[in-house]
C-alpha cells in the first residue's frame, strides 16, 4: 500500500522525500 502512494505522488510530479510528505504513505495507510 506505502509504495502504491509512492507511486501516486510521483506520477503527480511530487517528491515523497519531501519534508511534508514523508509520512503521507503511512497515514494512508491507516
Amino acid at each position: 500500500m506505502e509504495e502504491e502512494v509512492v507511486n501516486i505522488l510521483k506520477f503527480v510530479g511530487e517528491d515523497p522525500e519531501r519534508e511534508g510528505l514523508l509520512s503521507t504513505p503511512k497515514r494512508v495507510k491507516k
